[in-house]
């Protein structure tokens, strides 16, 4: 069992996950399973130890039971890890994170082959062909991490399928990671909390069709963003009977 890298991504409620194992350059398996089902678990790693004689059905079970156990149904009355993600820091997330999840994350890291790690995980979520595009998207929203992230617009003609190929790329990187905003009002970004937008892959929807003042100063809003590295607004607020003056800052500060 020794040397398996597992991958998986949240598709649903209550545990469901699409997991991806991998040993070396060999896929092994990739299944949307619950998880917190052993008799799911147990069948995954059957799968795996099918026709292949070396491998550990008991040690391959664990493993995926302490997959399990950071994706269980949260508790009721809680948020859960991703809704509470945006108020804590990176180092406070990676001290949640189970050991054997940061070890089978430095080996990929590691690995001379990582891109092409990658490119064939998007690739068994369902994404064929368009890999100039798939890479870049990855790309961009990897620049995320640094001072001066990139941005890319993606044209193509209606139902071409551009829409899905960001969204399967997106789910590559940790929900915590990214702010998906399907449409987007003029001033959404200036009332989101300082930090918010820091280091955040931001993915929005396609542009209307129809062009007015409202669609404008939204775009509007994006280029700032990218250009100087934070917004700032002054917006009349209400306070204490008598309208004031505030001046607001979205949340993506240099």
């Amino acid at each position: 069992m020794s040397g398996i890298v597992f991958n998986y991504r949240p598709v649903g409620k209550n545990g469901s996950v699409t997991m991806t194992a991998r040993l070396g350059e060999e896929t092994l398996a990739v299944e949307t399973l619950d998880i917190v089902k052993s008799s799911a678990r147990k069948k995954f790693a059957a799968s795996i130890c099918k026709d292949r004689p070396g491998m550990n059905q008991d040690d391959i079970e664990r493993s995926l039971l302490g997959i399990a156990a950071s994706a269980a149904e949260k508790p009721k009355g809680k948020k859960s890890p991703v809704e509470k993600s945006l108020d804590e820091s990176n180092a406070e997330l990676l001290e949640r994170m189970p050991q054997f999840v940061r070890e089978q994350a430095r080996q990929m890291l590691e690995s001379p082959d990582l891109l092409e790690h990658i490119r064939r995980d998007i690739q068994a979520m369902g994404v064929a062909g368009e890999q100039e595009l798939v890479m870049t998207t990855y790309l961009v929203g990897l620049s995320r991490l640094l001072s001066k992230p990139l941005a890319a617009i993606s044209q193509g003609q209606s139902s071409s399928g551009k829409s899905f190929i960001i969204d399967q790329v997106s789910r590559m990187f940790p929900p915590e990671s990214v702010i998906v905003a399907t449409q987007m009002t003029p001033r959404a970004l200036f009332y989101m909390k300082p930090g918010q937008l820091k280091h955040r892959f931001v993915v929005c929807g396609e542009r209307s069709r129809i062009q007015n003042d409202d669609t404008s100063e939204a775009t509007r809003a994006l280029r700032e963003m990218l250009s100087n590295g934070r917004l700032s607004k002054l917006i009349p607020i209400k306070k204490d009977g008598s309208m004031e003056t505030a001046f607001g800052r979205a949340g993506w500060p240099n």
